[in-house]
C-alpha cells in the first residue's frame, strides 16, 4: 500500500483494521497481546494491567508472555456494558 492509497487522515494500522477492530488479515482467534488488547478497549495498557492483575479479565500464559483471549476480551466487555 502507498502513501497514496491510504485513506487522508488515517494511519497505516487504522486503514487497515476491519469494524471488528483486527487486522483484515489476522485470525479473529489469534491471541493478542495486552497492547493489543488496550486498543480495543482505547484504554491504557496500566488499565489492562490492573484489570488482569484484578482477576476480572482472563489471560494466557507463554512463557513469560502473556496473551488474551480474544472471546475472554468480549466476555470482559458484556461484562461490563452499561445500559
Amino acid at each position: 500500500m502507498t502513501d497514496h492509497d491510504r485513506p487522508q487522515g488515517l494511519g497505516y494500522r487504522e486503514a487497515d483494521k476491519t469494524r471488528g477492530g483486527y487486522p483484515k488479515s489476522a485470525d479473529p482467534n489469534r491471541l493478542l497481546t495486552l497492547t493489543e488488547a488496550a486498543e480495543r478497549l482505547a484504554v491504557s495498557i496500566s488499565t489492562v494491567r490492573r484489570v488482569v492483575t484484578a482477576g476480572e479479565l482472563k489471560t494466557v500464559r507463554i512463557g513469560k508472555a502473556v496473551r488474551v483471549r480474544p472471546t475472554d476480551l468480549d466476555a470482559y466487555i458484556r461484562t461490563h456494558a452499561q445500559g
